[in-house]
């Protein structure tokens, strides 16, 4: 017997090293009293050589060829079984290799429960995510071991396509989402059957997971949860798995992002202080709001208007929710005012500001802090700032002239 094939694992054995070696078919274990330090190796039944050039490549084609995915998908997304299986062979590849995808999520229940479902099937490295991170390329962090990147929950709209471009260029790039959109990005593998008809958005993200890893992972409560969380009508849920995916959403906030936390709210009774909390949010809130109700076309419509109240979660569109299925509106309208925007004004050189700063604030024009020769200015009129720094400086520079 000879091959080429990748270290999977290796341990001591008496006096020697015992290596498990995989072709892309089959295992082989060879004995060995050499030090073989990388995964690329050539084999025999007495024998084990190191190879220069990788062989993981041609491993993962034999891979491929011969193992099938087996699932049964719902006829409504049947024609996603070719990229379906793609992401499955991709992620069975690498539990033999123990390589780790990074995993980017939307930190919503649909996104952090398929998040927890890849990672029971593999080791995964994770990072919750925004549109607007992938727009601006803000705190991406690609990390350049990882064999690939997985977006989940979001990847398909327009405002998405800057980083998706700049990951698919690092990296194998794969989406699993259900939001629509008419100019999807290109040159990525997308598991989202609402790009062929928008009403199969309802199969959420945490829904095409599930099925994505059946072969090895089946948490059914965990996906009626998620299913909850967006209300799809794919799964039946109850109220307590509403209460338990609002509960899971505002978790990252008070714990931090972990997966042992995650599991806990889904598997425990730690959501149900956590819906507590959700529950004196929303009680903020009202005491801030003005609400309107309004009969349109015999539908019950409630108008719900407040300021920015300090926290972000919940957020308008769960805010929205809470009001419908809890007080039985047909339509909830949220319009929540942002914080006053405070413009940044930095000032460096080689001059005292703080009387400058001392006079923002008599002025009652700016707050700000700093040191005497590098302060940070905040205002609402950055205009009127900006004519007042001028005529101080103008009038600072006179008064050296004079006393000079």
């Amino acid at each position: 017997m000879k091959g080429k094939g990748i270290v999977t694992s290796v341990r001591r054995a008496g006096d020697s090293n015992e290596y498990v070696i995989f072709d892309g078919e089959n295992y082989h274990k060879v004995v060995s009293k050499k030090r073989i330090r990388t995964k690329s190796v050539s084999f025999s039944e007495s024998d084990i050589e190191e190879l220069k050039e990788s062989v993981l490549e041609e491993v993962k084609r034999r891979f491929f060829r011969k193992i099938r995915y087996n699932v049964e998908l719902p006829r409504e997304i049947a024609f996603l079984r070719r990229e379906i299986e793609r992401l499955w062979k991709e992620l069975a590849f690498v539990r033999i290799t123990g390589e780790k995808p990074l995993v980017y999520f939307d930190a919503d229940a649909d996104g952090m429960v398929s998040l927890l479902l890849i990672s029971e099937a593999v080791k995964v490295n994770f990072k919750p995510m925004s549109p607007w991170n992938l727009e601006l390329g803000s705190n991406l962090y690609p990390d350049l071991r990882a064999p690939f990147y997985l977006l989940l929950d979001l990847g398909s709209t327009p405002d998405a396509r800057a980083g998706v471009s700049l990951l698919s260029s690092l990296r194998p790039l794969f989406i699993v989402d259900h939001h629509y959109s008419d100019s999807p990005p290109k040159d990525v593998l997308l598991v989202n059957p609402s790009l062929r008809d928008p009403i199969l958005s309802r199969y959420t993200t945490a829904i095409l997971t599930s099925y994505i890893v059946k072969p090895w992972v089946d948490r059914p409560n965990w996906v009626r949860t998620a299913a909850a969380g967006d209300r799809s009508d794919v799964i039946e849920w109850t109220r307590e798995d509403r209460k338990k995916a609002l509960a899971l959403e505002i978790a990252p906030e008070v714990f931090g992002m972990n997966l042992y936390t995650m599991k806990q709210i889904l598997d425990g009774d730690l959501w149900k202080p956590l819906w507590e909390l959700f529950k004196s949010r929303i009680e903020k809130i009202e005491e801030i709001a003005e609400k309107e109700e309004l009969d349109i076309g015999g539908k019950k419509v409630l108008i719900v208007r407040y300021a920015s109240p300090g926290f972000y979660y919940p957020h308008r569109g769960k805010v929205a929710s809470y009001y419908q299925e809890e007080c039985g509106y047909d339509v909830v309208i949220v319009e929540e005012t942002p914080k006053v925007k405070l413009f940044t004004v930095s000032l460096r050189g080689n001059v005292d500001f703080f009387p400058l700063l001392e006079r923002m604030k008599d002025l009652g024009l700016a707050k700000g802090w700093g040191h005497p020769q590098a302060v940070t200015l905040k205002t609402e009129d950055p205009e009127t700032l900006e004519k007042e720094i001028l005529g101080w400086l103008e009038n600072e520079g006179s008064s050296k002239d004079d006393r000079g």
